[in-house]
């Protein structure tokens, strides 16, 4: 059985030009540039969950311990492997690396560690930031009756506009990479399903893009498997079932072999690792108040993605779609978007707002249309012309705000690191050469220049490969006088304790930015011994 609608391709109403898409992706490249510095020089990614740079490097550098850097599939480690032999080649040729001293033992071979780091890191961010550039090409790429060039304008405002996918566009996460891969498969599909007659080659180009989404991140498989119903319940336009269930299984046998030569050969045993530690040992679907739990989760980090105003837009462009019976469209939109929220995050019971993001790029696509048939609507029904105007107005502020209070936080916090902050004003606080005992993630560990002009100090349960770290017992040294906090929170050291400076985001920051980029800092002096009582109140 065959969903009932359109059975023949979607005729192109106004194809996107390739101009309108190339000066779109270069305004998209300079609204994301900004903050793809942040939390550099440094030894580390700021970003949490972030592979690079050393689970790469280990994947190599300790073979058969598959265990460093089996947290995700290979794929992506292997793309950033390939991007990293460039900057090695360069770092050798400028005598910063020596190929015979490489290991994963302490300086792997570098001369400067933290500038080859940073390198590294760096170089891993441009692939991210290419990669979002590349997901938004997608909107520019999908074709059907109704889709306009300012359709995909504001569905590509909507995406960007989101603080989530600003943030994820500049770390080096796999969050973007496999939604990127899983866009260029959604686009082949859509060329397959929609509007170009069933080509067998848009479905192969599909199976293998999904191979790679998945091969960089498990979490894609909620997507792939709504693509397969696309195949099975859609299929090329005409198409018998048996030709259906045919192609759906032709899909699934390109998509697994691909994902066996980009995530499983690589490395066998670093697979069967990442499948029973952190695939399988997911949760089970919860009980239904567990559930109605996740879903407002989803739905608020979804509004967080896409903006309270782009949903309702979303939603009237799907009321349109139904209303022209645009079957076969609204099919390939949404079989993956329920498939991937069924077995990823009902069945997880996990919404952050990097989960809703590709629910984000989803609805963006009816949102386009939404904002387009209102405004055409509104052109050719409105008695007087301030109506369109002010219609117009509203979408537009609409888009505003949902920049100004997704994007733009995010940027800030990035751009203004407070990471930067520290770095040029701790001298006013703590003499140069001074101890100071580090209390903190280490993915906000402070930024070279710091730890190089100071000695930090940690516990022996805060691991870390720096060896600018001097490991010390809990809770403090007796030499220790100053401590440089992650959190405002009381220290275990007591009231003797007294805050004498702080880094921290001005409030609108704090208040709109829903992922991890707010890094901030609380320095404490300690009375007692020799260290001088310092003379900073507030920073």
């Amino acid at each position: 059985m065959q969903l009932r609608g359109d059975r023949t391709p979607e005729p192109p109403d106004q194809p996107p030009l390739p101009r309108a898409r190339t000066w779109w992706m270069l305004f998209a490249l300079a609204l994301l540039i900004p903050g793809l510095w942040w939390g550099m020089p440094s030894e580390f990614s700021p970003a949490i969950d972030a592979p690079g740079p050393y689970s790469p490097l280990a994947f190599v550098g300790d073979y058969s311990n598959p265990a460093l850097s089996a947290i995700y599939p290979a794929a992506h480690q292997i793309v950033l492997l390939a991007v990293y032999s460039i900057v090695f080649v360069i770092l050798a040729i400028t005598g910063n690396f020596d190929v015979s001293a490489f290991s994963v033992a302490w300086p792997h071979g570098f001369r400067d560690p933290v500038m080859a780091f940073t390198a590294l890191i760096m170089a891993g961010r441009i692939v991210s930031l290419a990669m979002a550039i590349g997901i938004l090409s997608g909107f520019w790429r999908i074709r059907f009756r109704g889709w306009t060039r300012a359709g995909a304008a504001c569905a590509t405002l909507l995406l960007l506009g989101s603080g989530a996918f600003a943030y994820y566009g500049r770390t080096t996460n796999v969050d973007v990479p496999y939604l990127f891969w899983w866009v260029m498969s959604f686009v082949a599909l859509w060329r397959y399903a929609v509007t170009e007659g069933g080509r067998s080659r848009d479905l192969m180009a599909a199976a293998v893009f999904a191979a790679l989404a998945v091969g960089s991140k498990t979490q894609a498989a909620g997507l792939v498997l709504g693509s397969v119903l696309v195949v099975l319940l859609v299929g090329r336009p005409g198409s018998a079932f048996l030709a259906r269930v045919r192609h759906a299984f032709l899909f699934g046998v390109a998509a697994v072999g691909s994902y066996v030569v980009v995530a499983i050969l690589p490395q066998p045993a670093r697979w069967l690792h990442h499948v029973s530690n952190y695939t399988l040992s997911n949760d089970a679907v919860g009980a239904s108040a567990e559930q109605m739990e996740t879903a407002l989760s989803a739905w608020t980090s979804l509004v967080y993605v896409l903006s309270a105003a782009g949903i309702a837009l979303a939603a009237l462009g799907v009321v349109h779609l139904v209303r022209a019976r645009r079957v076969r469209v609204l099919a390939t939109i949404f079989l993956p978007a329920a498939a991937y929220y069924t077995i990823i995050v009902a069945a997880t019971g996990f919404a952050p707002a990097r989960f809703m993001l590709p629910m984000g790029f989803l609805l963006a696509i009816p949102a386009g249309v939404g904002i387009t048939w209102t405004a055409e609507l509104a052109r050719r029904r409105a008695p007087r012309a301030w109506v369109r105007r002010a219609w117009i107005g509203v979408v537009v502020t609409a888009l505003a705000a949902h920049l100004f209070t997704g994007y733009l936080p995010v940027t800030y916090s990035q751009a203004a690191s407070m990471k930067t902050e520290l770095a040029e004003h701790i001298e006013e606080a703590v003499p140069e050469g001074s101890t100071v005992m580090y209390v903190g993630d280490r993915s906000h560990l402070p930024n070279a220049d710091v730890y190089t002009r100071w000695q930090l100090m940690a516990s022996p349960e805060d691991w870390t490969r720096s060896r600018s770290f001097r490991h010390v017992s809990c809770p403090y040294h007796s030499g220790v006088y100053y401590v440089l906090s992650t959190s405002d929170e009381e220290l275990p050291c007591g009231g003797a304790a007294v805050r004498i400076a702080s880094w921290e985001y001005p409030e609108w920051v704090r208040r709109t930015v829903r992922v991890r980029s707010l890094h901030e800092y609380y320095l404490y002096w300690v009375p007692g011994g020799t260290a001088p009582a310092p003379t900073l109140t507030g920073s």
